[in-house]
């Protein structure tokens, strides 16, 4: 099975509105997740993908996702609001990698 971890980080812009800061736990997180994916997942069908936030908030908040950094796992909540817990995360990959 196909896995497809997204994290929707503090960036983008939509309307008049623009993120100007860094949000040092995306920044942190989305290098974290890339080498879970690289050294635990290798060779399987795991993906990473990073978007902005502000731009996709529609798309997370009915998910119950508002605070970012939001992590989804084929499109499931996995987290919000801090650093990735890789624990947490590899867990819910291999659980759907196992389905």
């Amino acid at each position: 099975m196909k896995v497809t971890i997204t994290q929707y980080r503090w960036a983008g812009s939509w309307g008049p509105f623009r993120i100007k800061t860094v949000c040092d736990e995306c920044e942190l997180s989305q290098l974290v997740i890339n080498d879970l994916v690289r050294e635990k997942f290798a060779g399987q069908d795991v993906t990473f993908e990073v978007k902005e936030w502000l731009p996709n908030w529609w798309r997370v908040i009915w998910k119950g996702a508002w605070h970012a950094p939001i992590f989804l796992v084929n499109g499931r909540l996995a987290m919000q609001g801090k650093t990735v817990d890789l624990q947490k995360l590899e867990r819910m990959v291999r659980e759907e990698l196992a389905q």
